[in-house]
């Protein structure tokens, strides 16, 4: 390709040359002017022509050299996404194998809890206060482990991840995705111990009541009964719950 380029150069530069030594009129002062003429507008050219062709290639090279560090990211993003799947299969195993432990767990606490009510709840009014306090404490429970979402989401927001190398990149990725399944486990858990016991007891003393269920989607009564079972699947499904339980214990609200 150089030697295209400098052929387009001199071939213009030989024959406008022939020309000048063909023409008689000149003198040989005017012909020496327009030779070097010739050259210095054909070294310019050339240069140009040569500085063009080397600032492309940069560009190709450049362009060649981002998507070969595109394409590594992508096989690294990939490899850690194997590697999070990985450990997210491990804690659902361990979960699995540790479920029935705790359900076992709540169920012996909810017959403590039912003792405990039994001389607590005597009028209908007791079970009223009783269920209030309840859904005050879901409430209070569901808003703490919201402000410790917001509080990992803002964390990845303010990282200055362009400044991270992508190795260091994907060591914060994979941080804060097992922060917030840990979170996730974290808050189940201290549901189906902390709560769950005392909410099955209460729905069951106002069904003996045999008050009114609140009416609900279908979605919603899948949900509760999600709940019920210990599991915190969706977008803050305790609220659901704790809606359900307040709208339940409503006409009790008088007596």
């Amino acid at each position: 390709m150089a030697i295209l380029d400098l052929l387009a150069v001199l071939l213009p530069f030989l024959l406008s040359l022939l020309g000048i030594h063909m023409a008689a009129e000149l003198s040989k002062r005017a012909k020496i002017f327009l030779v070097i003429c010739g050259i210095v507008v054909s070294g310019l050219i050339f240069m140009q022509q040569t500085m063009s062709r080397n600032a492309h290639e940069k560009e190709i090279a450049a362009q060649g050299k981002t998507i070969e560090d595109l394409k590594q990211t992508i096989q690294r993003n990939e490899l850690q996404n194997i590697a999070d799947m990985t450990y997210l299969k491990t804690k659902l195993g361990d979960y699995s194998s540790l479920g029935p432990a705790l359900m076992k767990l709540a169920e012996t606490s909810a017959d403590f809890e039912k003792k405990q009510y039994e001389n607590k709840v005597e009028t209908d009014h007791d079970l009223y206060v009783q269920v209030v306090a309840l859904v005050k404490k879901i409430r209070d429970f569901s808003k703490k482990y919201s402000d410790m979402e917001e509080q990992s989401i803002a964390a990845q927001m303010s990282t200055n991840w362009n400044a991270l190398t992508p190795a260091q990149r994907q060591i914060k990725w994979s941080q804060s995705n097992q922060e917030i399944i840990r979170q996730y486990y974290d808050k189940e858990r201290e549901f189906q111990l902390g709560i769950l016991p005392d909410a099955r007891y209460l729905r069951e003393m106002l069904i003996q009541r045999k008050l009114p269920e609140p009416h609900l989607a279908p979605i919603d009564q899948a949900t509760i009964r999600w709940v019920l079972q210990g599991n915190l699947a969706g977008p803050s499904p305790e609220l659901t719950f704790a809606t359900y339980l307040e709208q339940f214990a409503k006409p009790l609200s008088g007596r």
